[in-house]
């Protein structure tokens, strides 16, 4: 089953703070936290929560040329659905400006592969490598810049964008792709500047969704009895095998 966006994607941001705070309606199995900002000097994440509830870190990084920039991807399978909860980006400091975005995911299974990088550039995109092995897997991706305005990457889809909120000069943004099946390329477009982005595989939770059509059969005589027993088929299945299970009855 290929991994989806699922319900509406969500954002916030913050100035001269240390943290942000926005709604998100979760509908999927999965959700993903993106946050990116700048501050002198750069802040590592402390915490992501959705409804009070902890994210895993994917990465969280700082830019290498400046150093003021930070970029942090976070994942949770099975968050609270149903209502709208508070999605919290903690930093260990305050930030000049801070942005954030939620993405929900269905089909998902767990992160795999994750890769990132940290770029500068005098030219005017910036790209990361993600190596994945899947054909439904889904590569995600945040992204931030110093920069009024962004542009995403040709082949991805943007999720989340914030271009130069409050004037600030800095933009984000969260982009998805489905993973080729080697290497996915996410890039960004912008001209030079620090840029920062960070990104990783999602894996496709095994079987989940695909419908199959089975077809067998037994049946059995004891003795001359003219009775036809039939027995009890069960089947289950581990990722796309399905094992068949005849139950006989007592005689």
């Amino acid at each position: 089953m290929a991994l989806a966006i699922a319900g509406t994607p969500t954002k916030g941001y913050a100035t001269a703070a240390s943290s942000v705070t926005f709604a998100h309606t979760a509908t999927g199995d999965g959700l993903f936290v993106g946050s990116g900002g700048y501050g002198d000097p750069a802040r590592t994440t402390s915490s992501v929560t959705f409804n009070g509830d902890s994210l895993t870190e994917l990465w969280d990084i700082n830019d290498t040329y400046w150093g003021n920039f930070s970029n942090a991807g976070y994942l949770m399978c099975a968050p609270d659905t149903g209502s709208s909860y508070n999605v919290v980006v903690t930093m260990s400091g305050t930030m000049d400006m801070l942005m954030a975005g939620a993405v929900g995911i269905s089909g998902l299974a767990s992160p795999v592969g994750s890769a990132h990088g940290t770029i500068y550039t005098d030219q005017d995109s910036a790209s990361v490598t993600v190596v994945d092995s899947e054909a439904d897997n889904l590569v995600i991706d945040t992204f931030v810049t110093y920069q009024p305005s962004v542009t995403v990457g040709a082949s991805q889809t943007s999720q989340n964008e914030y271009d130069s909120p409050e004037d600030s000069g800095h933009s984000f943004g969260i982009s998805t792709e489905p993973a080729s099946g080697a290497n996915t390329v996410m890039s960004w477009n912008t001209a030079d500047a620090p840029k920062c982005i960070g990104a990783t595989a999602l894996i496709a939770a095994a079987g989940g969704g695909e419908t199959y059509n089975v077809t067998d059969w037994a049946g059995f005589r004891v003795g001359d009895s003219p009775a036809l027993y039939m027995p009890t088929l069960t089947a289950t299945q581990d990722g796309a095998t399905i094992d068949l299970t005849w139950t006989m009855p007592d005689d």
